[in-house]
C-alpha cells in the first residue's frame, strides 16, 4: 500500500526546504510500510535555474532501510510441559528464537547477539513466596530476576539456554536445584531483536514470554530428587501363611508422583531363584504390580500369577519396590 508507482520519474515528491535542512512528512506514509520488505531513499536537489542533481552517493543522498515491527518468536525446547526429573538429569534449558518475519524473501533487524537477546526467567514457589533463578543463584524471596542470554546459532537454528543453570549438588549450595527442595518449577522467555529507530538508535522489537496455551505464560516442569516409598500390607512379615492369592501394599512419591511398583519374590536373594510371573528363574526379575492411586496389587490385573509360586514349607521373600514419575527407584 502506497508503493504501487511504477514509473520512477513520476515517483517523486516535493520536500519542505529551510536554510540548510529539509523535510518531508506526510500522513500517507502512515501504515505503508510492510514488515519484511526492504526500502532505497533517494533525495536529489534543485537550484532556482532547474539544474538537478543526477548523482546520488551513499549514504548521503541514497539510503536503503528494512522495515521491522515484529517480535521474534521465542519457545522452549528442554524441558517440556508436565515433564518430570530428576536433578541429575536435567542438564539443560533451552529453547528457541526465531527472527521474525521469516517466510522467503523477506528481511529483519536479526539479533544483537548480546546477553540480553534473551530474557530467561526460572521460579519456584513456597506458600505465598516466589523464588527466582539469577546468575548469582537462587533470590530471596519474592525478588524478581532474569538470567539474560545472547541467541546462539547451530545448523542454521537459533537458540537460547540458560547458563549458568541450577547443578546437581547434594551438599545444596545456593546454586543447585536441591535448594529449591522437590519442586514444581516455571520457566519462561522472551526476545529481543536490534531494530532501530529513525535516528539508527536501538528501538527493539520484544516478544511476549512464550506460554503453554492455556495454563499462563509459564512452561511447568518438576525436579524431584527424593526417591519414593512403598510398604506391603500382604502378607504379613513373619507370619506363617497357608495361602496366597495376591500382594498387596501401598506407595507414596512426594511431588513427581508414582510411576510403578515392583515386586520381587525369591526363596533365596542371594542365589535365586526368582518368581518371573509364570516360573522361577535363576535370573533376578521384578514384577510390575497393579498400582491404583497409592495401593498396589501383584498380580492384579496383570496377566502375571502367582500359580504355582509357592509350595509347603518353605520360606519365601518378597520385596517391593516404587519408582516415581521422576525416575528414582526405592532403595531395596
Amino acid at each position: 500500500p502506497g508503493f504501487s508507482n511504477p514509473v520512477e520519474a513520476t515517483s517523486w515528491s516535493t520536500a519542505a526546504v529551510h536554510v540548510d535542512s529539509w523535510t518531508y512528512a506526510t500522513a500517507a506514509l502512515t501504515g505503508a510500510f510492510e514488515n519484511g520488505a526492504q526500502y532505497n531513499i533517494r533525495v536529489r536537489a534543485a537550484d532556482f535555474a532547474t539544474n538537478a542533481q543526477s548523482g546520488f552517493s551513499v549514504p548521503t543522498s541514497s539510503r536503503t532501510f528494512i522495515w521491522d515491527g515484529v517480535a521474534p518468536t521465542v519457545a522452549p525446547t528442554v524441558p517440556a510441559e508436565n515433564t518430570y526429573w530428576t536433578p541429575a538429569s536435567l542438564t539443560a534449558l533451552t529453547g528457541t528464537a526465531r527472527e521474525e518475519p521469516s517466510a522467503a524473501g523477506q528481511f529483519s533487524a536479526g539479533f544483537l547477539q548480546v546477553n540480553d537477546d534473551v530474557d530467561i526467567e526460572l521460579t519456584y514457589v513456597v506458600g505465598p513466596s516466589t523464588y527466582y533463578w539469577t546468575n548469582g543463584g537462587w533470590s530471596a524471596a519474592d525478588v524478581p530476576g532474569v538470567v539474560g542470554r545472547p541467541v546462539e546459532l547451530s545448523g542454521g537454528t537459533t537458540f537460547w539456554r540458560l547458563i549458568p543453570k541450577p547443578v546437581d549438588n547434594v551438599a545444596a549450595p545456593v546454586n543447585s536445584w536441591q535448594y529449591a527442595g522437590d519442586n514444581i518449577f516455571r520457566l519462561r522467555a522472551r526476545a529481543r531483536d536490534k531494530a532501530t529507530n529513525g535516528v539508527g538508535s536501538l528501538d527493539r522489537n520484544v516478544s511476549g514470554y512464550f506460554g503453554n496455551g492455556g495454563a499462563g505464560d509459564y512452561l511447568t516442569f518438576v525436579v524431584d530428587g527424593t526417591a519414593p516409598v512403598s510398604t506391603m500390607t500382604w502378607p504379613l512379615n513373619g507370619t506363617f501363611v497357608n495361602a496366597v492369592s495376591s500382594i498387596t501394599g501401598t506407595a507414596s512419591a512426594s511431588v513427581s508422583g508414582l510411576s510403578k511398583v515392583e515386586v520381587k519374590i525369591t526363596t533365596n536373594n542371594a542365589t535365586g531363584p526368582w518368581w518371573n510371573g509364570a516360573s522361577y528363574v535363576f535370573s533376578e526379575t521384578w514384577s510390575t504390580a497393579t498400582l491404583t492411586g497409592t495401593a498396589w496389587e501383584f498380580p492384579g490385573t496383570r496377566l502375571d500369577n502367582l500359580s504355582g509360586a509357592f509350595v509347603d514349607q518353605t520360606r519365601y521373600y518378597v520385596y517391593s519396590k516404587a519408582t516415581n514419575n521422576a525416575g528414582n527407584p526405592e532403595a531395596t
